[in-house]
């Protein structure tokens, strides 16, 4: 059977794509803080389920708090977020570094500002910010940003 041709412009699109995504791999192998950064960037700029599980991965795992949030950050692009994702950017809210619990919620506000209201989506990030909040393990200066939303929106 005999498929529909491409057309050229995809065709174009998916070499850059592929292009970017194997310079993406280069640089995350690299031990340069900057060039593993700009990795995580262009995985975010192609979403697809295998870079939404790079960048959790990268979220959960790295030491350095420039890596974990921009793996957080990267992760805004995904536009229906696993189950797994929602879950570790929750849990960023209690790391340690701020710049990395408010990439995290700048993430999970974007999702929640995509997500139709009640949708799956929409219930699991507002009932795992009302869990944060009760639990009272939060940073001050992200509960409050926190209760805003939980609250007032």
């Amino acid at each position: 059977m005999l498929s529909a041709p491409r057309k050229p412009s995809s065709v174009v699109e998916d070499a850059l794509e592929e292009s970017e995504l194997a310079r993406a791999q280069q640089l995350l192998a690299s031990t340069n803080e900057h060039e593993r950064i700009e990795g995580l960037k262009l995985l975010g700029a192609y979403p697809s389920p295998i870079n939404e599980v790079l960048l959790v991965r990268y979220l959960k795992s790295q030491e350095n708090p420039n890596i974990r949030g921009t793996a957080a950050l990267g992760l805004s692009t995904v536009g229906k977020p696993s189950v797994s994702t929602i879950d570790t950017l929750l849990s960023a809210l209690e790391d340690s570094s701020e710049d990395v619990r408010f990439s995290a919620l700048s993430t999970l506000e974007d999702y929640l500002i995509f997500a139709k209201q009640n949708s799956a989506i929409d219930q699991r990030i507002r009932e795992g910010l009302r869990v944060k909040l009760q639990a009272k393990r939060l940073q001050a200066d992200i509960q409050k940003d926190i209760d805003d939303i939980v609250h007032n929106r």
